[in-house]
């Protein structure tokens, strides 16, 4: 028989029980002195031990072996693995925090239409997000911090950003010592500096192209080339352009009916072309059609220009030929044709002539 947090005596349940998250290892005064007034001011009521530790086991099943952090099931969750109710679940996991063992890093809250809207279009109809728990020992280890008087020593926020999820850098959060009897980690003290990685020249380059476009959302201006250049550089080597990058961002509007406005433009267009084929640009139909079209406009003009210099080629061929020895006789015969109908005529002339002056005598004469 064991002592619940309300008082009454419960049956013990046997099972494996995270050592980290097990509240039987405080003194059971401590519970009936602290957590079960506090307990019942906030939620109204006490709960078995029983309930706490069928709880517990539950987060830490759904928790990092490791570090205890990242569990993330929510109260339903909860209530079918154990088969306990609602209000039971939500007293036990105060319970746990009360108690020092578990933390709840980041609250849990409803989604926004933009997010829900991008849940759904991965299958997820959940309308809410999950609260963030780290299960630890009732004093958490943290020997990077300066001890202040007061101070809860916890470690830093697992969660960053809405679409990125990574564990801490530290290897082990929880071990046997305290901060207290704990030894200071030796360090060696010499510091290394890190070279600045530089950015990649030709997602440089699309990233300078893209801000340049009178087309691109004014989000994306805040941040440089050298920002995007990391992004883009995938893009960049399959050969996408600025109007590519517009393009995604159009189709994704239409599709939404949401004009994008993302806190961390990066992640957004990142996640935009993690569901396109990078190897088949949103243009890439549009761009062959218009390289047709100019093969074949080119194909008309360089068709019109050889007929042009066929015919520049016919015309001085007829040129030299009426020049050219096999005419001569008949150049001859043309010329002096030519020379006896000028005679003719100038002896038509000077006969008119001399009529008109005879004319004129006799008129003369008669008078």
């Amino acid at each position: 028989m064991t002592t619940s947090l309300s008082g009454r005596s419960r049956v013990h349940v046997s099972g494996p029980v995270p050592r980290r998250s097990d509240p039987a290892q405080l003194p059971e005064t401590t519970a009936r002195a602290t957590v079960l007034p506090a307990l019942r001011a906030t939620r109204g009521g006490g709960v078995s031990l029983r309930a706490v530790k069928l709880v517990a086991l539950a987060m830490a099943q759904a928790a990092e072996h490791s570090t205890g952090r990242g569990s993330r099931l929510t109260v339903a969750t909860i209530m079918a693995r154990t088969g306990l109710g609602e209000s039971t679940v939500q007293r036990a996991r105060t319970a746990l925090r009360l108690l020092g063992v578990a933390t709840e890093v980041f609250r849990g809250r409803l989604r926004t239409y933009t997010e829900r809207m991008a849940s759904w279009r991965v299958g997820d109809r959940a309308r809410g997000w999950a609260s963030v728990w780290a299960l630890h020992p009732p004093t958490p280890v943290d020997k990077t911090r300066i001890i202040c008087a007061g101070q809860t020593l916890m470690a830093p926020h697992p969660r960053r950003g809405l679409f990125s999820l990574e564990s801490s850098s530290r290897k082990v959060v929880t071990t046997g010592k305290t901060v207290h009897s704990g030894a200071a980690a030796r360090r060696s003290t010499r510091t290394r500096r890190r070279k600045p990685s530089l950015p990649d020249p030709r997602g440089a380059v699309l990233a300078s192209r893209w801000l340049r476009d009178g087309r691109t959302p004014g989000w994306a201006r805040k941040h440089t080339p050298t920002g995007w250049a990391r992004v883009l550089a995938e893009p960049a080597r399959y050969g996408w352009n600025a109007e590519d990058l517009n393009a995604i961002i159009t189709d994704w509007t239409t599709d939404t009916g949401v004009a994008p406005a993302p806190t961390t433009p990066v992640a957004f267009l990142r996640w935009l072309l993690q569901r396109h084929d990078l190897a088949f640009s949103p243009t890439l139909l549009d761009h062959a059609r218009r390289d047709q079209e100019h093969a074949a406009a080119q194909e008309q003009r360089d068709a019109a220009a050889q007929e042009l210099l066929r015919s520049a080629q016919a015309r001085a061929t007829a040129r030299a030929d009426l020049t050219g020895p096999g005419h001569q006789p008949a150049h001859e015969v043309l010329a002096q044709a030519a020379g006896a109908a000028a005679e003719r005529k100038a002896a038509a002339i000077r006969a008119e002539h001399a009529a008109r002056a005879a004319a004129v005598d006799r008129a003369r004469h008669e008078r």
